[in-house]
């Protein structure tokens, strides 16, 4: 009697539960697409290559002479006298160190501009993902990389793409 009592109630909440798990609306979007053709994106990244660059450009720039100086002590090690060379070996080591301080820093720093512009621009676009997904309907956005299975109507990419190009340049 309790097995036949609790499938009646079983079947009466999925018979509840059902109709209403059909009326969800799912969207589905490649994450990556979109940042891929998003125009804010794409600036973002130009931007980022741009200090990646100079940075590297900066790093060569400075590092040269120090390459340099290294070569020549090496080269001059066998006519020098042994205080001198430990003497310019000290200052040379020391002129390294405060250059990879420097340069540390200076990555830490463009480091940092990296994560807080990818930040600002995977925010915007979810600003623009809650947007769209609320003026249609959507109950449920995923992307596609969680998504097991969704039909071709459900996958929302393109309209966002063009919202996010419409919306933030």
């Amino acid at each position: 009697m309790k097995k036949l009592a609790f499938t009646l109630l079983a079947i009466a909440t999925m018979a509840v539960t059902l109709p209403a798990m059909a009326e969800v609306k799912i969207g589905v979007i490649s994450v990556q697409e979109i940042v891929s053709q998003s125009k804010m994106a794409q600036k973002a990244d130009a931007d980022l290559r741009k200090k990646g660059e100079a940075f590297q450009e900066e790093f060569s720039k400075k590092e040269k002479p120090l390459v340099e100086r290294r070569n020549s002590l090496v080269e001059k090690r066998s006519v020098m006298d042994e205080e001198k060379f430990k003497k310019a070996e000290e200052e040379l080591l020391a002129d390294i160190r405060a250059f990879q301080t420097e340069m540390g820093k200076k990555k830490q720093e463009l480091d940092k501009s990296v994560a807080e512009k990818r930040s600002s621009v995977f925010n915007a676009i979810q600003g623009v993902i809650d947007e769209y997904a609320k003026a249609n309907g959507y109950d449920l956005v995923l992307r596609d990389t969680s998504a097991v299975y969704a039909t071709d109507a459900e996958i929302i990419t393109a309209p966002i793409i063009a919202e996010v190009n419409k919306k933030l340049k």
